[in-house]
């Protein structure tokens, strides 16, 4: 039941409705209270109560105690859960700053993974009192209302708090201006929850927030510049930004709020706040743009701002700084790295709109005179444009500040795409004369030296007993991951360009570009050749070079497959020599690394192709190592069903996996055969043959094996379900074991129950499972598989079970230990909850009080009264 106010249409309820995990936290808080005998009232408070009454959702929970501190009750928790056997929480204090109007300790635990804070009731700053008295003194009547969780009942003290709700109105417990000189922070919360909630704030309060004594309040040590940052950005990040500030230049606070250092001359109002306005405006117009969270804030602080952009003064460290730099660090203490991305947001709109008259020609758009020789290497007119806004400009810029005599040129993939017509987001920079650690240092330098910010930079160390002979620092530039390298003329030594040319793993990624120079650079001197010919060749003797890294046959396998290039015949002889295979399987090469390059074919364009390539060279069993006396199934067993799998997927359009899906949907065709078969680990325990490939052999870790032996069991069991959903002369029934782990189900549900417990298991894997189970079916065409799938796939949508797995049980663990009379959870505690999903199945227009009944004669039970 709900009440709608016709004047100002908030709708309030007439009680709260808690969820399952509210009903499991305060039923937590209540075996604590009962435990102990406490004669503590708890109370949830303030800003929860409000929204659930409003039909908000609301994940600030605080609780409120009439009689101990909530450090005390934090401790009470701990001892109960030591007493029932379970993990006791560690929890935190946040001291009270009473000469910074803070006024209350609180304590913060999670119970049941969810944040709580725990505060006593006040009379007056550092004083217990009663929910009365501590009613009077929250800051808004809106926000003085309190849910007692022992009685369930809403209490509102100041018998105002749910009118001035249900009403609209922005209202203080006590008279307004000497709440607001207790702690002047609460004028900018009740301009925070008027816009927040498009309320209005009473005429007393705006006289009281805009006093000339409040104001001096505000302006003085009474209230902290964290606690001003926090409610600002509530308010930018909230739904009414504008508003907000408008209001608060409605009550004179604006230059008080953001601060100027001073002897500085404030911009004009309302020019921030126009900027600020008509951002919001052409951000939300044709249906706003998509930007991020951290984007619009930053995006709409550096409009209010724009006045102040060129505005600098002397820090106290005797720096020059921004004025906006200043009002972040300084007036609202949000940190160094907002200010600074707000900076680098104003020093782009001045370099943006140097450039737009030369991308748009428009009446509107005048052509503005660009410095184009500023920080540039010779480079050809046409491309000045695309060079100030690239990467490569930063990279010399610091070059040429340290006068390194060093040749910067990227390597391998990105060229070789870039000449190919791609889009390649792998930069690697090749070094010829410093690790890529000692140029990140110096890019880090120069970024100091301009006064911006630096940038940490990660080292992955060389591995030459693995073959990774290079050490490779990365480091983003503008956003963008770079990787450095150093040139190398054999294993762990510096060389020349030409020289490391020659030990790259296939002619097609020896070329580079050469960023001085602007030059592609063919030191193999048929890179370019083999690139236009589609050939895939190694710089030096094939062999030579996979006895050095065995990954590069993998690695010419993949390229090969993936541009539809021809691997040349010397390259496949060398790739299937009995030398190289000992080598690959040896310690050689990490099997993290070859787990890596069969990922990406798998995932790639044609992984079939690739698949069949492996196994021309004889490196299969190679590559997905079995245990050790395992017979493997025929390869043509295992690459005809990913074969299978792979036309069926692609058929009629399309079926549209994700690329998680398809991927393990591609492994688990391609290990199908080997599904039944069990070894023992090296931990004495039996697991399958997947999961040991996926584990051991590929070091791709265990949940993706995991994953595939779960769609392996699912393929099994929808293969006993298809013949009773589709009726066709290519599908013979097969007998169900229907009694298999079942509560007692009609009939008429049995397919319902058995499908549902399937895809509790599966999950959102059970499309790829079908097709799987499908793609086995003998003696039919791709069209009439693909003619079941869509059939079998209706009848699981028609009976509700997409997505079944998401359905909230509904006995929660609390419940079911409450009506077990169990202390401690445990595995039977797990058991029913199994057995509550599976009467969910069976009986899906169930309700709770029937589960209950179904359950109290399983266990013949008595239910326990409600308390």
């Amino acid at each position: 039941m709900s009440k709608t106010n016709e004047t100002s249409h908030v709708v309030v309820r007439e009680n709260i409705n808690l969820t399952d995990e509210e009903r499991q936290i305060f039923s937590r808080l209540l075996q604590v209270v009962d435990h102990f005998k406490l004669e503590t009232q708890l109370r949830v408070a303030g800003g929860w109560v409000r929204d659930k009454l409003l039909g908000k959702e609301c994940n600030d929970i605080d609780i409120a105690l009439d009689n101990m501190m909530g450090s005390e009750f934090c401790e009470k928790v701990n001892a109960y859960l030591a007493s029932t056997g379970e993990k006791t929480q560690g929890f935190g204090v946040r001291k009270s700053k009473p000469e910074k109007s803070k006024f209350l300790e609180t304590a913060n635990m999670h119970i049941f993974y969810v944040s709580i804070d725990f505060v006593n009731l006040t009379s007056k700053p550092m004083e217990f009192g009663s929910a009365e008295q501590d009613a009077y003194r929250r800051d808004l009547t809106i926000n003085s209302l309190f849910y007692n969780i022992q009685t369930c009942l809403i209490e509102d003290f100041t018998g105002r708090g749910l009118d001035d709700l249900k009403n609209g109105k922005i209202v203080t417990p006590l008279p307004p201006k000497e709440m607001f000189l207790e702690d002047p922070l609460r004028v900018l919360r009740a301009v925070r929850f008027s816009v927040k909630f498009e309320f209005e704030m009473v005429k007393e309060l705006k006289v009281a927030a805009a006093d000339n004594d409040v104001k001096s309040a505000f302006c003085s040590d009474k209230i902290s510049r964290e606690r001003i940052g926090r409610e600002i950005e509530l308010m930018v990040s909230g739904n009414r930004p504008v508003k907000a500030i408008e209001c608060i230049c409605e009550i004179g606070l604006f230059w008080d709020v953001f601060r100027l250092p001073q002897n500085l001359e404030p911009p004009l109002l309302e020019t921030c706040v126009g900027y600020m306005d008509a951002a919001w405006i052409l951000m939300n117009a044709n249906g706003g743009f998509t930007f991020s969270d951290e984007q619009r804030r930053l995006y709409l602080y550096a409009a209010l701002f724009l006045p102040l952009r060129k505005t600098m003064r002397g820090d106290y460290k005797k720096q020059t700084i921004s004025a906006v730099t200043h009002i972040f660090k300084h007036s609202l203490k949000l940190g160094r790295s907002d200010g600074e991305d707000v900076v680098k947001l104003h020093n782009a709109v001045d370099r943006f709109s140097s450039m737009i008259p030369f991308i748009v020609s428009s009446e509107y758009l005048k052509p503005v005179e660009v410095d184009w020789e500023l920080d540039m290497v010779d480079v050809p007119n046409s491309l000045k444009l695309r060079f100030l806004l690239g990467i490569f400009s930063r990279l010399l810029q610091v070059v040429d500040h340290f006068k390194l005599e060093t040749q910067l040129r990227v390597a391998g993939g990105w060229v070789r795409d870039k000449l190919l017509g791609k889009e390649c987001n792998d930069i690697d920079i090749a070094l010829d004369n410093m690790m890529g650690s000692e140029f990140c240092e110096k890019v880090n330098a120069y970024l100091a030296s301009t006064g911006e910010k630096t940038q940490g930079f990660g080292v992955r160390k060389s591995k030459p007993e693995k073959s990774k002979f290079l050490e490779t620092a990365n480091m983003h530039i503008f956003y963008v991951s770079i990787d450095f390298v150093n040139l190398t003329s054999k294993p762990m030594e510096f060389g020349s360009a030409e020289q490391d040319a020659y030990r790259r793993d296939l002619t097609i990624n020896s070329l580079f570009y050469n960023i001085q120079t602007c030059l592609i650079e063919d030191f193999t001197g048929r890179g370019l050749d083999d690139l236009k010919n589609g050939k895939i060749v190694t710089p030096l003797p094939p062999k030579e070079m996979f006895l050095e890294d065995p990954l590069r046959v993998l690695r010419a396998v993949r390229f090969s497959v993936k541009f539809e290039f021809e691997m040349v015949k010397e390259l496949k002889v060398a790739a299937a020599d009995n030398d190289v295979k000992s080598a690959f399987c040896s310690d050689k090469i990490s099997r993290e690394r070859i787990g890596r390059e069969i990922e990406l074919m798998v995932s790639g364009n044609r992984p079939v192709k690739a698949i069949e390539c492996i196994c021309e060279i004889g490196l299969f069993w190679d590559a997905f190592r079995l245990p050790q006396n395992l017979e493997p199934p025929l390869l043509e067993t295992c690459v005809g069903y990913m074969d299978a799998a792979w036309i069926l997927m692609n058929a009629n359009g399309g079926f549209t996996f994700s690329d998680e899906q398809r991927r393990l949907y591609l492994y688990a065709a391609l290990f199908l055969p080997l599904r039944k078969t069990m070894h023992g680990d090296y931990n004495k325990q039996t697991i399958s043959a997947v999961t040991h490939i996926f584990k051991h052999s590929l070091k791709l870790g265990r949940r993706d094996g995991e994953d595939v032996v779960k769609l392996h069991n699912a393929v099994d069991r929808f293969s006993s379900m298809i013949p009773i959903i589709v009726s066709s002369e290519y599908l013979k029934p097969v007998e169900v074991d229907w009694e298999l782990d079942m509560v007692d189900v009609p009939n008429s549900l049995k397919l319902r129950f058995l499908l549902g417990l399937l895809l509790n298991e599966i999950k959102d894997f059970w499309r790829p499972a079908l097709l799987l189970s499908i793609m086995l079916m003998k003696d039919s065409t791709v069209e009439s598989k693909i003619g079941v799938f869509k059939k079998v796939e209706e009848e699981i949508l028609k009976l509700g079970l997409d997505k079944v797995w998401e359905v909230k049980p509904l006995i929660n663990t609390r419940d079911i230990m409450k009506l077990l009379e169990l202390k401690n959870g445990g595995p039977m505690v797990g058991e029913w909850q199994r057995k509550v999903t599976q009467w969910q199945l069976a009986y899906p227009s169930g309700n709770v009080e029937e589960c209950i009944e179904w359950m109290m004669k399983q266990t013949q039970l008595k239910l326990l009264p409600n308390t």
